[in-house]
């Protein structure tokens, strides 16, 4: 399990429920590693004592896949009602990959910074000759047809006089006044 988790010291937002708050200086409970993993799984869960440190305007994200209902509910019952309640994973869901993605925007419209990038491998540029074209996906609706104006469309509009139009481009101005 130490060649999957490569050990990282925790956030200060990261409320740990398998560490009584009276160890949150140890060594185990500093760092999110393999033995904090093993150690969350085989010890009591003290979600009260986590819950109480909750701000009142927290965004919560569940990262397991069980059914959002059961914990969404403690939350709901436990945290302040301005409390945000965002879950990753349903296993309910028959797309999880929109389910996710779908949630991250959520985290998104909730003023969480999200780095989309880092969902994506790296591109490195210039992209090869084999990558295929988007082209082909992209399907245009030309069910409506619209008429397009024309720059004499817009000259004999208005009252019949002249229309100027100037440009400033730098220090000079430029005067465009159409021809009748």
């Amino acid at each position: 399990m130490q060649q999957v988790i490569k050990a990282k010291p925790r956030s200060l937002r990261w409320l740990s429920t398998s560490i009584p708050e009276c160890n949150w200086d140890s060594n185990l409970a500093q760092f999110s590693s393999a033995a904090y993993h093993v150690n969350n799984l085989v010890s009591p869960v003290l979600f009260k004592e986590a819950l109480d440190k909750i701000p009142t305007n927290a965004i919560t994200v569940e990262i397991g896949p069980h059914c959002r209902c059961l914990l969404q509910a403690i939350l709901k019952r436990s945290l302040a009602s301005t409390c945000e309640f965002i879950s990753l994973m349903n296993r309910k869901q028959s797309d999880n990959v929109k389910y996710f993605l779908t949630n991250i925007g959520k985290l998104y419209l909730s003023g969480v910074a999200v780095q989309v990038s880092k969902l994506y491998p790296a591109v490195t540029f210039p992209v090869s000759r084999q990558t295929p074209s988007i082209a082909p996906s992209i399907l245009w609706d030309h069910s409506q047809q619209w008429e397009v104006p024309t720059g004499q469309s817009f000259l004999n509009m208005g009252n019949g006089t002249a229309t100027v139009t100037s440009y400033t481009i730098g220090n000079s101005v430029a005067k465009v006044v159409p021809n009748y």
